[in-house]
Formats: structure tokens, sequence, C-alpha cells
């Protein structure tokens, strides 16, 4: 039920005439909104190498007319089911993983350059042989294509419209407290440690009662232990609430109290990939204050959303949050600013279209 795979991308195309089938690691099966979906065993990470053999079997016999595939490590299930079907194969590439990897914190660090020169040829590689690529983000695009890849389609990972449908604007929400939030993935280099200490200054330096609702998962093992021990070494464990992975559906809920959404990140590691968080924070109006790097200058920083700092420390980023909270009048515009820019361009009804058109092109199965 992934935001990308099943809200966007599968439920555009079941609106535009497709059948949908989704094929993943998942609970329970069943049919949702049309789509179909079909549990599939989930295997340890060390046994990815062999697990996506018997996805490809179970593909491979479903006979459709065109797939698409979202994990790297079905790259080789992506081949050999192009190879058996003569079929349409799309690979969906969320993100450049050459980069990505060098951020994998449960890897060995004397591993991670090593793979990322490894992946940069060989996903490449195999997805040369495909139909087609979707990526998300222009420099994906480009280095798929300065690879020699020739179908390659960017389809940007923008907020659904209807994501805050009906919640109160900004302007009118508790101002009793400072409420921020954070939403995606918990991680080092997405600034969590960072994070709390801005809070724990927010609270005890400058007296400002202060809330962080920090929405998404913990998946680095000995993370979630770090996390509470140092929420609980700043003395700020009623400022902070860790929610864990929620529903998409229940996402517009944890973006209508807070006043501010946090973008706090590596720089390094946003310089091609985009925080889809930010376009959420957008459409919300929320006004922004986070780490500035290429993407996230780009689109908050150029469209006067945000406040974008370049720095690693706490203290910037608490007297930046501190400031704004103190003029609300900048809050409205820079929430205001950000809500334009996304119902003007940055939203997924554009994308769609472009996701509808690429099926569109797919001619008769290909040899």
């Amino acid at each position: 039920m992934d935001a990308r795979i099943f809200h966007k991308e599968a439920k555009s195309l079941a609106r535009a005439g497709h059948e949908v089938r989704i094929m993943g690691p998942c609970q329970a099966g069943g049919v949702f909104d049309g789509i179909s979906i079909e549990p599939t065993k989930r295997y340890r990470q060390a046994l990815w190498l062999v697990g996506w053999v018997p996805l490809a079997m179970r593909a491979i016999q479903a006979q459709a007319d065109a797939y698409h595939l979202h994990d790297p490590n079905l790259l080789l299930a992506a081949w050999l089911i192009r190879v058996a079907t003569r079929k349409h194969v799309i690979y969906d590439a969320h993100e450049w993983n050459a980069d990505a990897v060098l951020f994998r914190s449960w890897l060995p660090p004397w591993s991670t350059m090593w793979l990322s020169r490894v992946i940069a040829w060989l996903e490449p590689w195999l997805a040369k042989r495909l139909t087609a690529v979707v990526t998300a983000d222009d420099g994906t695009a480009v280095e798929f294509r300065a690879r020699g890849l020739r179908n390659v389609r960017v389809i940007h990972n923008y907020p659904l419209l209807d994501l805050v449908e009906g919640q109160p604007p900004p302007a009118e929400r508790d101002r009793s407290m400072l409420s921020m939030v954070w939403i995606g993935a918990v991680g080092a280099e997405r600034g969590i440690f960072l994070m709390l200490q801005t809070v724990a200054l927010l609270r005890h330096q400058y007296g400002i009662a202060t809330r962080l609702t920090i929405v998404g998962p913990i998946h680095v093992k000995g993370l979630s232990e770090r996390v509470r021990e140092e929420i609980g070494a700043l003395d700020i464990a009623s400022s902070v609430e860790l929610v864990g992975r929620v529903p998409h559906d229940e996402l517009a809920k944890y973006l209508a109290e807070p006043a501010i959404g946090l973008l706090i990140l590596s720089a390094k590691r946003f310089e091609r990939n985009i925080p889809v968080k930010m376009f959420e924070y957008m459409l919300a109006g929320l006004p922004i204050v986070g780490t500035r790097s290429a993407t996230t200058w780009r689109y908050a920083g150029e469209a006067g959303a945000a406040m974008l700092l370049e720095s690693g420390n706490a203290s910037d980023y608490a007297q930046a949050i501190a400031e704004l909270w103190a003029d609300p009048e900048r809050q409205a515009a820079m929430g205001a600013a950000g809500r334009a820019a996304v119902l003007d361009a940055y939203n997924w009804d554009r994308e769609a279209e472009q996701l509808v058109d690429l099926y569109a092109s797919l001619d008769a199965p290909q040899g």
C-alpha cells in the first residue's frame, strides 16, 4: 500500500482503464479500490539474491501485458520476466541507488563505496534490457541517460491533492504550543539526532513549549533504542512523540495540527533525490525549516516556503525556528507560498498524465 506504488501509480492506471494487480510482501491480500493485492513471502534481507525467484515465477504465470517493478533487488526478476514473456517490463527507480547505498548505516563502512560503484554500473546495465525506466527525479534520469538508456521518463513523486482535503488552515491552529512534524523514515542521515537536540534547545534554552511529532518507521536495528535514550538524556520525553509508520490515508491528521514542518537532513543525501515530505508540508500550508540542498532549495526555497540553513548545528536550527515562531505573519506567507506552488505545479495530477501516457505508448508485445 505504498503511497507511490498503490495510491498514486496503481490507482491512476486503474482509473485510466487498465487492470492492475500488485504482487509483494504484505499481511493480507484482497481487492482495494479495484486493484488486486496478491501477497508474497517476505524474505530476510540476506536472502534477497534468491528471494525474487518465486515472485518472478508468479509474475510470469500471471501472463500480464506489462510488468512494472519498483525495487532494485528485483532487476534480475525484471530481466527474467522480460526474457520469458517477451512482454513490456518497466523499472521504477525511486532514487539513484549508487548514491543511496552510501548512506545505508547497516552496511559496513568499508563496503559502501565499493557497492556504490558496482550499483552505478549494474543497475543501468540490467535496466537497459527492459522496455522503459521511470525515475522520481531529474537527477536519476540524467544518470541513466548518461549510461546509454533511451526510454527514461521522469514521474515525480509529488503529493495527491486530496491528501489534506478539509483540514483547517495553519492560521486557525492552536498557538499555545510550538508544534512541529517530521514525516518519513527515521535515520541518522535524516537528521533525527539533530532534530532532538533542536527540540531540547527550544524547550530548555528558549523556554518555548514545544512538541515534535515524528511520523515514520525506524528501519535500522538498534536505532530505536538509541533515539529513546537520546530523548531521555535531553529531558524531552514530554516534547517528542514517536508515531511510527501510518497508512497513507491517515497522514492528513498529522499535518492538520503542526505549525512548522521540519526538513532537517543530510544535504549530500538529497543533492539529487527529492524528499517527498517537503511537498506534503507545502500542500498542508506549513512553513518549512530545514537543510539547504540542491533539491530543497529548488522547490521549497525558490517558492519562498522555507527557511533553509547550510548548517549541521542544532543551535542554528533552534534560532531559526524561534524567530519564525515569533512571526505569525511570516509563517502564514511562507505556508501560502508553498501551498500555491504545489497546487500550481508540484502535484500528482500532472505526473499521472505522464504515467498514463507511458502506458499508452507501449505498442504490441516486443520480441
